[in-house]
């Protein structure tokens, strides 16, 4: 860690962060920045498969909001039950080999959210 945070708490630092971040967004614009094809359509096929995935296991995903600013695009999808044999679960791993990151979080009422990024959706004109 940098000496310049040694003697901060993870608070402190947080908040260097967040406004760092926050001052970042205010100075850009979304028109700086145009579509990254080859990623956009890597985050329309998560789309479409984590769609499929809901359709299956009555399930749906979060409506999507994309910012030129942020250039990543993310994915949730809420599930209550997933079953994948065979072909089903090289599928699966393949989707998530493909994408930058990736959480798989149990809820308090038995379902789960999995949420995935795709990095540079957007980049700098």
């Amino acid at each position: 860690m940098s000496k310049k945070f040694k003697d901060l708490s993870d608070e402190e630092i947080i908040k260097i962060f967040g406004k760092a971040y926050f001052d970042y967004l205010k100075k850009t614009d979304d028109s700086d920045f145009v579509v990254n094809q080859p990623q956009w359509d890597l985050l329309m096929d998560i789309v479409e498969y984590f769609q499929e995935l809901a359709e299956k296991s009555g399930g749906f995903i979060e409506p999507v909001d994309l910012q030129p600013k942020i250039t990543s695009g993310g994915v949730t999808l809420h599930i209550e039950l997933l079953s994948m044999r065979g072909k089903e679960v090289t599928d699966f791993c393949a989707m998530l080999s493909r994408v930058h990151s990736f959480t798989l979080d149990a809820t308090l009422d038995g379902n789960a959210v999995l949420s995935v990024c795709v990095p540079n959706v957007f980049v700098k004109k």
